[in-house]
């Protein structure tokens, strides 16, 4: 049964979703890969938040849809509306029109942060309490990876969706039945304050479509080891970033194991130019100080390097 915010008329609504980075099992969180193997991500949102605004339009306007995002679009139904997601969002949580939604993000698109499904669930979740109806994150979720990966085709992974839904550190293990299971990580707020001091996103002016890129990856070539390594290294992470005192040394090299093992999946996931030296070029621009690269780019951080800095 759905809760009511209230029974009255609300105007505006306006959502607050976050990016995400993530930090190990990257690639095991496909439906072709996990409903076989099993997966598990561990993820983190972070501080830089996509924002979906619904509100009823003026009825001086003539249109009954408004949208405003890189493009603007004028509608009267909602099969004319050409933005994928918004038009999938309406038709599932349908609105009295006339209404405008319109998207601001702190980052660029397909820049490696998860910005597709940020909106997805930021809209979905603007349009729930523009009716007035208080939804759980989990439903969120899987209202998300219905619109994207079952209406829409798009060829995703499932933690995007999840890591802006629910938000924080988590650990998503996707069994081979299909059900996602969602285990906070435990970590002191200090910890957290630590780590995402010691780690920096740096900015390539490269973007590209995931879910073109993704299309390439070969989940039944991936040998037993693979596998195993896929396992040990979101296990890894999870026992060293839950110790009372860090070691970014190991964490990184834990990373750093995690990403290798993900290009196997495909070579199209790194650029020559940004993988190995081509990444050092990157970061000595924009720091001074002694480095340790955690995560050379991945397929869903084309436009953003994941460094430690001390």
């Amino acid at each position: 049964m759905k809760n009511y915010i209230n029974k009255k008329k609300i105007y505006s609504v306006t959502t607050m979703t976050p990016h995400r980075i993530s930090f190990a099992g990257g690639g095991t969180d496909y439906p072709k890969y996990y409903l076989k193997n099993g997966g598990s991500v561990i993820n983190s949102t972070i501080n830089k938040y996509l924002f979906v605004t619904v509100k009823a339009h003026g009825e001086i306007f003539s249109e009954k849809y408004r949208l405003m995002y890189s493009q603007t679009e004028f509608c009267n139904t909602i099969s004319e509306i050409k933005n994928n997601i918004a038009r999938e969002c309406l038709k599932l949580v349908p609105v009295d029109p006339p209404i405008t939604i319109s998207t601001i993000s702190d980052l660029p698109p397909e820049s490696g942060t998860g910005s597709s499904s940020c909106f997805t669930v930021g809209l979905l979740n603007a349009l729930h309490a523009f009716r007035g109806e208080r939804v759980s994150p989990g439903q969120l979720a899987l209202e998300a990876c219905k619109i994207e990966i079952t209406k829409l085709k798009k060829f995703s992974g499932k933690q995007d969706q999840y890591a802006s839904a629910y938000g924080g550190i988590n650990k998503f293990i996707f069994s081979k039945n299909g059900e996602v299971k969602i285990l906070p990580i435990s970590i002191s707020s200090k910890n957290i304050n630590n780590l995402f001091s010691s780690i920096r996103l740096l900015w390539t002016d490269l973007q590209r479509d995931s879910s073109k890129v993704a299309k390439s990856y070969k989940f039944s070539s991936q040998s037993n080891i693979q596998k195993k390594i896929h396992v040990e290294t979101v296990d890894e992470f999870q026992k060293l970033i839950e110790k009372k005192k860090l070691n970014y040394g190991l964490l990184s090299k834990v990373i750093k194991k995690t990403w290798d093992a993900k290009k196997k999946f495909s070579k199209s996931i790194s650029p020559i130019y940004i993988n190995n030296r081509g990444v050092n070029i990157y970061v000595r621009k924009a720091c001074n100080k002694s480095f340790t690269p955690i995560n050379i780019n991945s397929l869903l951080w084309v436009g953003l390097i994941l460094f430690n800095h001390q």
